[in-house]
């Protein structure tokens, strides 16, 4: 039986890739572009639309933040209300709600700010604000002011908890959960702790 490793942190401390803090909802409006674009009906649910972007696929979404990826697939809900801010649909423009599910495979690469994922495959649920990530996943947040913690988190699969900021990592015997913390750029805080050290020698002393 393989041992699974999981480790669960809090994004809103390290890497806030959630959308409860942010102005803006990221699925609001979504902007795509590819090499090839396939819009069909599903065989087995007609209420649902897939759209898949295949070759080069670039996505812009509402709150500024960005992937890429070599293939997409998006599903839409036609039978559930739409938000009257959340209409139509073009070739590059998604509005239209609700969208169910969106399916990003191979290469993939999301940014926001300071912060860069990547991953072999992500399935974002936006109703349940759940990101299910697998294959190769690098979580990274660099350093781009004085409050930032440079933190890089490699691990097998992964769940982000768009609502509560928190992220589930798994990883198993042969590819643990590999965290790196960053603390050359924080003297002070280093500074702190040998003071905290020091104080507590002093106090053993007497």
């Amino acid at each position: 039986m393989k041992k699974i490793f999981i480790l669960l942190i809090n994004l809103f401390l390290l890497f806030n890739f959630g959308i409860a803090k942010e102005k803006t909802n990221p699925f609001s409006k979504i902007e795509i572009t590819s090499n090839k674009a396939i819009g069909k009906k599903d065989n087995n649910q007609e209420n649902i639309l897939i759209f898949t972007y295949l070759e080069n696929v670039n996505i812009n979404f509402a709150d500024n933040s960005t992937a890429k990826c070599k293939e997409l697939t998006i599903e839409l809900d036609t039978k559930k209300k739409s938000n009257p801010k959340e209409v139509k649909i073009t070739q590059k423009n998604i509005d239209l709600g609700p969208i169910t599910k969106i399916t990003l495979n191979k290469n993939i690469l999301i940014s926001q700010a300071n912060r860069k994922i990547k991953a072999d495959n992500a399935i974002f649920l936006p109703n349940k604000k759940i990101c299910n990530l697998s294959g190769n996943i690098e979580i990274k947040q660099e350093k781009n002011n004085s409050k930032d913690l440079p933190i890089t988190t490699k691990c097998n699969k992964a769940t982000l908890n768009l609502e509560t900021d928190q992220v589930l990592f798994e990883g198993k015997t042969d590819q643990p959960v590999s965290t790196i913390i960053s603390l050359q750029n924080y003297p002070s805080l280093i500074k702190t702790n040998n003071r905290k050290k020091h104080l507590m020698l002093k106090k053993k002393n007497k």
